[in-house]
């Protein structure tokens, strides 16, 4: 299962106008709150860009980030930013899609990166939500790609933008599912020692079903996804330990597994 990468939109550090460091906060701190909340819904959040957030200017260099969140008020934003698994330069996290040398993003005929390793990697930008380009959950730019014969074929295109929490919102498929390969049963798991079931349309509370690989037809036992206690059944302190291992680093995908197989579909295929 890849991790969730997001692409700094450098063209989004100049406003349209020019802002003091004041004037900048309000916008700056929607964008960053977009971000947390990204985190909170895929905790394998990537941030990828020329320079890490911490170190973005803004106006052309003329006001950095701390200038921005400067004095006690802003020490919650510098501890998500500390924490913040961040990639920079963009290509420095393996097993990303690194665009062609005969490809181009423009956007109102500037060349835009961050935008073009989003399209390539079929996920976001994130913007400061500066107006009035940024302020939008979508953006409107123009893929350029040359053929073998030389010939440039040009096509309309709709990036997902990241700058405000609402675009959390609108955007959730997309972050919930990225990188996610959904089953082709109920199972949720098939690794070391043990396989996770779930049924569709099962009752609650939301857990799952524990079976031994060798017969995947009968439950060993069935656990509480928020708990990880028992609900019935038994299994042997060292399958026990393995099992609770498991869950708890993918507590928050099992739910969003135990929703899709109470409505019916088929859950994600999770890893260790």
């Amino acid at each position: 299962m890849k991790r969730f990468v997001i692409f700094i939109n450098e063209l989004s550090l100049t406003p349209e106008s020019v802002m003091t460091p004041e004037e900048m906060l309000p916008h700056v701190l929607a964008t960053l709150a977009a971000i947390r909340a990204t985190r909170k819904m895929r905790h394998d959040l990537v941030v990828a860009g020329q320079v890490p957030l911490a170190g973005v200017f803004f106006d052309n260099g003329t006001h950095s980030l701390a200038a921005v969140l400067r004095g006690d008020a802003h020490k919650e934003e510098w501890r998500l930013l500390q924490n913040l698994d961040q990639s920079s330069p963009w290509e420095a996290y393996p097993g990303l899609r690194t665009p062609g040398g005969l490809q181009e993003v423009h956007f109102q005929g500037t060349t835009a990166l961050g935008m073009l390793w989003a399209k390539q990697n079929e996920s976001t930008i994130v913007s400061f939500a500066f107006p009035p380009n940024w302020e939008a959950s979508h953006v409107q730019a123009h893929f350029h790609e040359m053929d073998e014969a030389g010939d440039i074929n040009s096509a309309e295109i709709q990036i997902p933008n990241l700058s405000k929490p609402e675009h959390v919102t609108i955007h959730r498929d997309l972050i919930a599912n990225y990188g996610r390969t959904m089953s082709s049963s109920s199972v949720v798991y098939d690794g070391d020692g043990f396989v996770v079931r779930m049924f569709f349309n099962d009752h609650n509370p939301p857990h799952f079903h524990v079976m031994a690989r060798r017969d995947t037809s009968e439950t060993l036992a069935k656990c509480a996804i928020e708990t990880l206690d028992l609900l019935s059944g038994e299994l042997s302190a060292v399958l026990r330990a393995r099992v609770t291992e498991w869950a708890k680093a993918q507590r928050g995908d099992l739910m969003r597994c135990w929703t899709l197989c109470r409505t019916g579909q088929h859950p994600f295929s999770l890893q260790d």
